[in-house]
């Protein structure tokens, strides 16, 4: 069975966000370019739009989106798969992110992927000149990807990359949670000097003997020098 498929034949929907109204707070969040980035959607950069307004209900985002930066060179053909939503928010993008649906969740995981292994090559997708040129959609709609359309086979695929997502996720943590247990006990050592002492006290806090060091024009443990 021959699964390649061109990209425009998979699609329910495709089409741009608005132009936003920035408020400091409202039920509607908006993404922005920088939004995007390693196939994450990271909440820390988006604002908040005016929710008095109407907006086209295929204008906010669903699980299973995929979203692509159209403006900018360097920017344009990031590419981000929308694997949760905030609850209680509506979350909807700017008119610089493309937005493309499928009709199923597994799916669009499987079509994500493909697009996410070619995104150096989406980024070259510019149709202008300039450094704020636009991207240009029909080569996207043009790319031949190629997987199972058999539904089964697509759900098995997307809980694979589900399962590796979440270790790249768990790992993330634990360096991060390592990073700053290093930096910790680096403050405690060489900063405060409260390393423990013979007793297992820490040293500076306990009494422990402090020498001006002219060098460093602070006072270090006594016995401690500075070497190359």
């Amino acid at each position: 069975m021959n699964n390649s498929r061109r990209v425009d034949s998979i699609l329910t929907y495709y089409g741009k966000g608005v132009t936003p109204k920035y408020v400091g707070e409202s039920s509607i969040i908006v993404l922005n370019q920088k939004c995007i980035r390693h196939n994450k959607i990271d909440y820390s950069f988006a604002q908040y739009i005016d929710d008095k307004k109407h907006y086209n209900e295929d204008k906010f985002l669903r699980v299973g989106d995929i979203l692509i930066n159209s403006t900018g060179q360097g920017t344009a053909g990031r590419v981000a798969f929308v694997e949760k939503l905030p609850q209680n928010k509506k979350v909807i993008i700017d008119s610089h992110i493309l937005v493309i649906r499928t009709n199923d969740y597994f799916e669009s995981k499987c079509l994500n992927y493909n697009l996410f292994s070619i995104e150096k090559q989406l980024q070259t997708f510019m149709d202008g000149s300039t450094g704020q040129g636009e991207f240009d959609k029909q080569r996207l709609f043009n790319v031949v990807v190629n997987y199972s359309q058999k539904h089964s086979v697509q759900k098995e695929i997307a809980n694979i990359l589900t399962d590796i997502d979440n270790k790249i996720n768990l790992n993330n943590q634990i360096n991060d949670n390592l990073e700053r247990m290093a930096k910790t006990l680096y403050d405690y050592w060489f900063v405060q000097f409260d390393f423990p002492d013979e007793n297992g006290k820490p040293y500076k806090s306990s009494g422990g003997k402090m020498v001006w060091n002219e060098t460093l024009k602070r006072e270090i443990p006594e016995g401690w020098e500075i070497r190359n």
